[in-house]
């Protein structure tokens, strides 16, 4: 039996695709938070490193805020595939 067309298989490939989504993203903004502090001098005498480690920060900021969209619209994917998958099941009578 072909799968592919069926909804909770496809409603579980959008949860799945989403939540590889937003673990890149996340794995990005980590490391670009990282990347910000070793980066960043503590000293006055590298105004230029201060400005790269601002730089980092804020694209790292930015990756977090946009990773939070997949996360925040699997979770109803997953719903979808289980709950369309409990409705086509046959009820059992209890032994």
């Amino acid at each position: 039996m072909a799968l592919h067309g069926w909804p909770p298989r496809r409603s579980a490939e959008d949860f799945v695709g989403r939540s590889r989504l937003f673990w890149s993203l996340y794995a990005v903004a980590i490391s670009c938070l990282v990347t910000s502090l070793i980066v960043n001098p503590h000293d006055s005498v590298h105004k230029d490193r201060q400005e790269v480690a601002l730089g980092f920060a804020l694209a790292g900021l930015a990756t977090l805020g946009a990773s939070l969209v997949p996360a925040a619209t699997a979770l109803r994917h997953l719903y979808d595939a289980v709950n369309i998958y409990n409705d086509g099941v046959a009820k059992q009578p209890k032994p």
